[in-house]
């Protein structure tokens, strides 16, 4: 014991080799004895953004929401897990681990058995796990800031005040206690406090898989630190330091596989293997292009990335120099967490939620950096007061640009909640108020749709339908729609940018605005799903006539044809082309077959209808008319065209 003491003092040593105290004694602004208060007073800022968040939307929609569907997707899981006793997805069926953070379904699960307000006990969890990341990253930050607490207060303030995080604070998603796990585990890591970091890793795993990484990082920190010693004797490390934690973490981490292969058979919930079939193939250049560098150079971090180089250099400078410096840990997992993405997930999620538990460390890094550039200063400058007036300034600024973002997030959060509402909470409750008990509905986004449809799903994904994932690559629509005739769901719920129904007409459409959401009677061999193939063809052959390029244009229409033959809306197209290029007799043999693919398309009735009403065949396209009409009667087109057919009697 008195060992390990002498080394911890020789690691403390050599910490404030590396890294200097300022010069200057801005503790007495900072008394002991009032450290606490002031971690509550940010823990506090941090809870009262999240209201201001919340009762804004409130104010604005009318309504509490959720600004992810994902987020019902815990709940329903938690409400299973109480009402039948069943990690499932569907009363005591569906069982699944279709959840990507068991952990927060179960702390659901515990507050839904006292209240059954699924937004309270969501923004109770979030909230509360946003102060837990204030609270513990200024204990964090306080162990590196020794002689400048009111450096470890900015910290914390700045994660208070930083708008990404108070949204995701008050989405219904586990992110914010992923972070505070993983900030909370750094502290005990930092403190030399094994149990309780064998405990937060463990934890972290049940949050999230990608928990992992931070496993990975204290590995490789603790590698660094061993090779930095110039013996055994003076490092810091020692293997048996290692047993305790990861015993502890490893022990929490089998049952968590065992837990995943109980309920689905592979080691890693549903959502992992959904995701990667989903997104596995985006352009990773992209992802670090707009993902990951969209992150670290966005406008409310505009100050932060050129301190946070600066600290990287320093780091990367030690190690090379094989100096152990403490902050390498919080870089390794940086890297690491950002690689791990790059190489197997190559997509950051709504609102880049995915990366948000880089956002802590990125501030750190970053006040690090300017701490580091104004000693650089003291010793360049002759005046103190102009080093410490650009740090003022600096940190002010930093403040300021916080305050005018979270501003503007909290209307992008209000606008996302009415998103939601008014899509997918109002189809759930139209199909709970429609359907049968016993209907099965089939959708790509289960959350709301399930939480307050209370139906049987068939999930077009793979979130908690394992056996789709496997199918979910080349020919997955052609696939899907055969799943789906011999599964012979009642209805299927769909966004058309995702999977865009044709040949049939839908019963329900909560709003026809983009993004459009449509529920239809499902029909076995009539509701088709468009081939992705052809949708990509018809936007291509789009592009080609907003620049007058008919020639490719057309290539493109037939291309989208050929991809999917079955579709009305690829013959109505092409039949829409050649008419407006004045092959009339072309577009009728196209618009012809549209019709006798799916008579009651109201478009290709209007279109005939005129077609026939050019042709003088005035009966004929008064037929037309009245049946567009009798699908749609507030087909605008339509309607004044009968009007003009009323007057040739």
């Amino acid at each position: 014991m008195k060992k390990l003491k002498k080394s911890r003092r020789n690691l403390n040593e050599s910490i404030q080799i590396v890294s200097p105290p300022i010069n200057l004694a801005y503790n007495k602004y900072f008394p002991a004895k009032f450290e606490l208060t002031i971690n509550y007073i940010l823990a506090a800022i941090a809870v009262a953004m999240g209201l201001i968040f919340l009762f804004k939307a409130k104010t604005i929609n009318g309504y509490f929401c959720f600004p992810l569907d994902d987020s019902w997707i815990h709940l329903t899981f938690a409400r299973n897990l109480v009402d039948y006793g069943s990690f499932s997805y569907y009363k005591n069926q569906l069982v699944t681990s279709g959840s990507t953070s068991p952990l927060y379904t179960f702390i659901l699960a515990a507050l839904y058995s006292f209240s059954k307000n699924e937004f309270i006990i969501s923004y109770v969890i979030g909230i509360s796990s946003f102060a837990l990341s204030v609270f513990f990253m200024f204990k964090l930050a306080k162990l590196h800031f020794v002689s400048a607490i009111w450096l470890a207060f900015l910290t914390s303030l700045l994660l208070a005040l930083q708008s990404d995080l108070n949204l995701i604070a008050v989405s219904g998603m586990e992110t914010t206690m992923f972070i505070a796990l993983i900030i909370i585990s750094l502290y005990n890591y930092q403190k030399k406090s094994f149990k309780a970091l064998g405990i937060c890793l463990g934890l972290l795993l049940w949050c999230r898989p990608d928990g992992l990484i931070l496993w990975v990082a204290i590995l490789g920190d603790y590698f660094i630190g061993t090779l930095s010693a110039k013996s055994k004797k003076d490092s810091p490390f020692f293997l048996k330091t290692l047993i305790v934690p990861f015993s502890i973490a490893g022990g929490m981490a089998i049952l968590y596989f065992l837990f995943n292969v109980f309920l689905s058979g592979s080691i890693m919930p549903n959502t992992f293997a959904s995701k990667i079939a989903t997104y596995g193939d985006s352009s990773r250049i992209d992802f670090l292009k707009n993902h990951v560098m969209g992150l670290f150079t966005a406008p409310e971090f505009v100050l932060y990335f050129i301190p946070f180089l600066i600290s990287v250099v320093i780091i990367i400078k030690e190690i090379i120099q094989k100096k152990y410096f403490e902050y390498s840990v919080y870089l390794i997992f940086l890297a690491g967490l950002i690689f791990v993405y790059w190489l197997i997930l190559p997509f950051s999620s709504s609102y880049g939620r995915y990366l948000m538990p880089l956002i802590p460390f990125y501030i750190i890094m970053a006040v690090h950096g300017v701490k580091s550039f104004y000693e650089f200063l003291l010793n360049k400058l002759k005046s103190d007061s102009l080093a410490n007036f650009i740090l003022a300034g600096y940190f002010i600024a930093s403040i300021i640009i916080s305050i005018i973002y979270l501003a503007e997030w909290s209307d992008i959060y209000s606008h996302s909640c009415k998103y939601y509402n008014d899509r997918h909470v109002a189809a759930g409750k139209w199909i709970f108020k429609n359907t049968p008990p016993d209907a099965v509905v089939a959708t790509h986004d289960i959350g709301a749709i399930e939480y307050y449809g209370k139906r049987k799903l068939l999930d077009m994904v793979g979130l908690v339908s394992p056996e789709i994932i496997d199918k979910m690559k080349i020919g997955f629509i052609t696939y899907l729609n055969n799943y789906l005739i011999e599964k012979k769901p009642d209805y299927i719920v769909t966004l058309k940018n995702w999977f865009e129904i044709v040949n049939d007409n839908p019963v329900y459409s909560p709003v026809r605005e983009p993004e459009i959401l449509e529920i239809y009677k499902f029909k076995p061999n009539k509701t088709h799903i468009l081939s992705g193939e052809a949708s990509a063809y018809i936007g291509q052959a789009i592009q080609y006539m907003n620049l007058n390029d008919n020639a490719r244009g057309e290539k493109a229409f037939l291309l989208a044809l050929a991809a999917d033959p079955a579709s009305s809306k690829t013959n109505f197209i092409l039949a829409y082309f050649y008419i407006s290029e004045g092959f009339k007799s072309k577009g009728e043999e196209f618009l012809s077959k549209a019709l006798s693919i799916f008579p009651e398309y109201a478009d290709a009735n209007f279109l005939m209808g005129r077609v026939q009403y050019e042709k003088k065949n005035y009966a004929s396209a008064k037929e037309y008319i009245n049946k567009c009409l009798q699908i749609d009667p507030a087909h605008k087109d339509a309607l004044e065209l009968l009007e003009i057919l009323k007057k040739q009697n």
